[in-house]
């Protein structure tokens, strides 16, 4: 253990993986949250294909080719939608060889949380890509080469991805800061974190680790958008205590996000606007692109 002093402590923690206490998901699934677990996906696909070509069994190389994806969020549909032309261009790389790709949500529909009308369009872009789709049907066991459902069916697989959900940072329940029912970091308008129900002067949050909520009372979406702004008012409100000046609140943008669903197509909205198409890839190119290019190097 190790202690630090600060002056300001400025909590931006994110979010890690939950696995829901499912039996064998942490221990069998690939995870999907860095550069290098994509990287280590994209080859083992490869690597299944490459393998299968002196396989026999049947089962063992529709369990080879198959490759499951658990979670209906924007990661996991991005993912998958993206994994359709990577899986296809192995296709046709290895000459007899076909992919199935499978999405697992256990709610009624993919991309909970967002609007319907998202949700029914992407579905719609699976259908098109050749997804296969089970909603309604929670994960109850994941084992080394199968995914289980609460139906009972089991769907074989060498390739079983989680994308199914977040869960705030462990370390959060030690720290003595008031949290929200869901476990996130309670702050007031001014990203400051609270300690015994009073704001803490000198600790912000900011990001996904904390729990803000809209005047609806909702809680805020999770957004890279949002993460940022954030941040900016964690900055300037260091400093207008530094300098002895007022501080600024927080008062969260329009929500937007757009979710690519592979080559040229996408589903997004921006306040009550849903987008779709052509007009809602070309947004989410100019979002990345506006805020990406500021952490170049």
């Amino acid at each position: 253990k190790q202690s630090i002093d600060y002056d300001y402590l400025i909590l931006a923690l994110g979010c890690e993986t939950s696995f829901y206490g499912i039996p064998g998901a942490k221990e069998n699934c690939f995870n999907f949250k860095t550069f290098n677990d994509a990287i280590e996906l994209s080859e083992h696909i490869a690597r299944m294909f490459f393998n299968a070509r002196s396989v026999e069994d049947k089962e063992e190389l529709e369990a080879m080719l198959r490759f499951v994806i658990c979670g209906g969020g924007a990661t996991g549909l991005e993912l998958v939608t993206e994994l359709a032309y990577y899986i296809n261009n192995l296709s046709r790389k290895y000459e007899g060889l076909r992919g199935e790709l499978v999405l697992v949500e256990a709610m009624p529909r993919i991309l909970p949380g967002l609007p319907k009308e998202m949700a029914a369009y992407a579905e719609n872009a699976l259908r098109k890509l050749g997804i296969k789709l089970f909603r309604r049907e929670p994960i109850v066991e994941v084992g080394e080469d199968f995914v289980e459902l609460r139906n009972g069916e089991r769907i074989y697989s060498k390739t079983i991805v989680w994308c199914a959900g977040v869960k705030p940072p462990e370390l959060l329940k030690r720290s003595g800061l008031k949290l929200d029912k869901r476990g996130y970091v309670e702050v007031n308008r001014f990203l400051q974190a609270k300690l015994n129900g009073e704001a803490e002067e000198t600790v912000y949050g900011a990001g996904d680790v904390i729990g803000f909520l809209k005047e609806t009372g909702k809680p805020l979406l999770k957004l890279g958008r949002h993460a940022v702004d954030q941040g900016r008012v964690v900055a300037r409100n260091i400093y207008a205590d530094i300098s002895g000046k007022r501080k600024v609140p927080y008062s969260p943008r329009a929500e937007a996000t757009v979710i690519s669903l592979g080559r040229g197509d996408a589903v997004g909205f921006y306040g009550d606007k849903i987008l779709k198409g052509k007009m809602a890839l070309w947004l989410k190119y100019w979002v990345e692109n506006r805020y990406l290019k500021g952490y170049m190097v």
